[in-house]
């Protein structure tokens, strides 16, 4: 157990982890997080698979459906 920036975290998760976020989101300056601290939120999975989505926002299935529907087909093609 351990505190990423004032999280409360357990051992590493070994299972895959798909980190996916719109290129416009404002959802990290909500939470008062700046890179370092997704970036520290980021290293708490082993496998984690991060992907920008270009052109969206918050609500990717809204704003991106096909990209993120292809994005979701990879990941899960591993």
């Amino acid at each position: 157990y351990g505190t990423v920036t004032g999280v409360q975290t357990c051992a590493l998760p070994i299972s895959p982890v798909l980190w996916v976020e719109g290129e416009f989101t404002d959802t990290p300056r909500r939470l008062n997080l700046d890179e370092a601290g997704l970036a520290a939120r980021r290293a708490c999975f082993r496998r984690l698979t991060y992907r920008k989505i270009q052109a969206a926002g918050h609500m990717l299935h809204h704003d991106q459906p096909e990209a993120l529907a292809a994005t979701l087909e990879e990941f899960l093609r591993g």
